[in-house]
């Protein structure tokens, strides 16, 4: 299969087996091998990666931010490259689902220390 890496792959949106939307491809990565053509070996998801792309001072501010809500253990999120199931001219659908990963930590610690403290309309 030949691919554009920067077109059919970096920044889609990427979804689970149940088609649940968790993330987009913030980075890939490629495995070099004496002798052998270059493979995808997986892609990365996570604000450090996306941040990493887009400067010093993004990648600061996003480390900062890591160092003060420690949500995730890892800052990056690997999906190794047999989990694509399929790629289409909108997503990359894996063979994963969404639940068992990583992808929703800050919405899941969103919802238990911001959302749950927040009052409700009064009656």
């Amino acid at each position: 299969m030949k691919l554009d890496l920067i077109r059919d792959m970096l920044d889609k949106q990427l979804v689970d087996r149940s088609g649940i939307s968790m993330g987009r491809a913030d980075g890939v990565v490629i495995a070099l091998r004496d002798g052998e053509q270059p493979v995808v070996d997986h892609l990365q998801l996570g604000a450090e990666v996306l941040a990493h792309r887009l400067g010093r001072l993004a990648l600061r501010l996003v480390k900062w931010m890591r160092r003060r809500f420690p949500v995730r253990e890892e800052a990056v999120l690997v999906v190794r490259w047999p989990s694509i199931a399929e790629i289409t001219s909108h997503h990359l659908k894996l063979d994963l689902d969404a639940e068992q990963t990583s992808a929703f930590a800050w919405e899941r610690w969103l919802r238990d220390h911001v959302v749950a403290r927040m009052s409700g309309p009064s009656k």
